[in-house]
């Protein structure tokens, strides 16, 4: 509501993380820094309520990408490569929120397929 009073005030909101099924991100003074998770969904449909081997989730092979939001509000040019020392910044603040707000271990859409996370409460066989 402050900006509707003052189209040029200051954003309040400056720092913000975000996650979901493994895919995850984090806000911050107008850069985003973002991971895309994605396990072959088609293949989870087709096999859900299958017993099956697990797949094999590396979330540290994910690719981030970073966007400067004040220059580039649609995300169109990625700078990871230009400025890695901003992406290692918010990759970092990324792990101090999921630290901070319990998001480890990371679960994805292969957990709740195989109901992993709907056993009473009980997350075993998370990693």
């Amino acid at each position: 509501m402050y900006s509707f009073d003052n189209a040029k005030a200051p954003s309040r909101h400056t720092q913000q993380y975000y996650y979901i099924f493994g895919s995850r991100a984090l806000y911050k003074d107008g850069w985003k820094a973002s991971a895309a998770h994605h396990p072959d969904i088609l293949d989870l449909n087709k096999f859900a309520g299958e017993a099956r081997d697990s797949i094999v989730k590396d979330y540290d092979k994910d690719v981030w990408e970073l966007y400067n939001l004040n220059e580039d509000p649609t995300e169109r040019v990625d700078l990871s490569k230009k400025y890695p020392e901003k992406l290692k910044e918010l990759q970092a603040l990324f792990d101090v929120d999921a630290k901070k707000y319990n998001i480890y271990p990371f679960i994805d859409w292969e957990d709740v397929f195989s109901r992993r996370i709907h056993n009473n409460g009980n997350a075993t066989g998370l990693r």
